[in-house]
């Protein structure tokens, strides 16, 4: 078991707030783009302070905007860490933030506020300021720096194994049939086929349709359209089995049954198959098959914000892909703008569009995002 020192040695600066040198449980950002503790700024804001606890400047306005994107980070960061969890939600000591906050005011009088400037700019995180006053290139959140991006495990490769797939023409000829496995969301292995292969591996479920096209430059494009989590799972085995064949293009939507461009509610990303897709996206051990992926869609099912973040992380380094659309996925302010730093001048430097629209984001986020996107080279579609 690991110490509470040792724990917050893995921790990134940017998850710790300047003022309490703890993990930030309510992140929120100052009007010029720093981020703190709420309850150790709003102390600093209640003693009299008009001014950056950093920096020393006058804030342009006194408001506060909670951080969203950065606070979903951090809880995922110490979701399996037990010293850290409990550090986050500890209440906070009064007596102690306005020691630090004292310490804080003695030192700034007796520094030069250019050099201390000079330290704190690079710690800044981009907030919910006017675009008028953004810079011409705002880089992206912090959430996706400093995560923790999964590639597959041993696990996922033995259970993906006997859904490998060389020649994907040939499985979309292959008539659909229910899948016999009777384990979680159909993760079975019991029951093999001549071939070797699983019962459920060997055929589409009848509530799976794979659309498949050959593309100019060699890969392919599937066209997926899924009615269940088990139907999710099966196509995620068979994008993260060693020795499929390239896709280079992938349409993922759900179904209920009631006809395109309807919200699906019997999947979303909460499950094992959308989970086993995004490690096989991960540029660091995720699969062969997907390496070469140059445009990915998804769209009709419920996207959670930590199902976009992870999404956002695993894509963060991919080299090739150039086509992001997360279209009518339920997606909120956290995992927009963590989809969104994909476009910033520091994200993905393959991607040159990105399609965020029909989903649940504030007029405010959208305003970041459209401020954080470097639309010199990345088309954005948000609403």
């Amino acid at each position: 078991k690991r110490s509470l020192s040792e724990s917050m040695t893995r921790v990134p600066d940017s998850f710790v707030c300047p003022i309490t040198s703890e993990l930030m449980a309510d992140p929120v950002s100052t009007s010029d783009g720093f981020t703190y503790e709420r309850e150790a700024i709003e102390q600093w804001l209640a003693s009299g302070h008009n001014t950056s606890p950093l920096t020393g400047e006058p804030l342009p306005r006194s408001e506060l905007t909670p951080n969203h994107a950065l606070r979903s980070a951090i809880e995922h960061f110490v979701a399996d860490d037990p010293e850290l969890k409990e550090q986050l939600y500890r209440p906070h000591d009064k007596e102690s933030i306005q020691h630090q906050l004292n310490q804080r005011e003695l030192a700034m009088s007796a520094q030069p506020i250019a050099g201390e400037q000079a330290n704190a700019s690079a710690a800044a995180v981009p907030t919910a300021m006017p675009v008028s006053e953004r810079p011409a290139i705002v880089h992206s959140p912090v959430v996706l720096q400093g995560l923790p991006v999964r590639g597959l495990s041993a696990e996922d490769v033995h259970f993906a194994a006997p859904y490998v797939t060389p020649d994907w023409l040939a499985l979309a000829a292959a008539p659909n049939k229910p899948s016999k496995s009777s384990g979680l969301f159909g993760r079975s292995n019991r029951g093999t086929s001549a071939s070797g292969a699983s019962d459920s591996a060997a055929k589409l479920p009848a509530d799976l349709s794979v659309g498949v096209g050959v593309r100019d430059g060699g890969g392919v494009s599937l066209d997926v359209l899924v009615g269940s989590e088990a139907a999710l799972l099966h196509i995620a085995a068979r994008l993260a089995a060693n020795g499929s064949a390239p896709v280079s293009a992938l349409k993922l939507r759900a179904s209920d049954g009631f006809g395109d461009g309807t919200l699906s509610s019997r999947v979303d990303a909460a499950g094992d198959g959308f989970g086993l897709l995004t490690r096989g996206l991960s540029t660091d051990g995720g699969s062969g098959c997907l390496a070469q992926l140059k445009e990915l869609s998804i769209s009709q099912m419920d996207v959670s914000c930590s199902s976009a973040v992870g999404i956002a992380a695993a894509l963060r380094r991919h080299p090739s892909l150039q086509s992001l659309e997360m279209w009518n996925v339920k997606l909120k302010d956290e995992g927009a703008l963590a989809l969104g730093s994909l476009g910033a001048a520091d994200g993905n430097f393959a991607l040159s569009s990105l399609n965020l629209g029909r989903n649940l984001i504030s007029g405010l986020a959208k305003a970041q995002i459209e401020a954080l996107v470097d639309a010199r080279r990345v088309e954005l579609s948000i609403f």
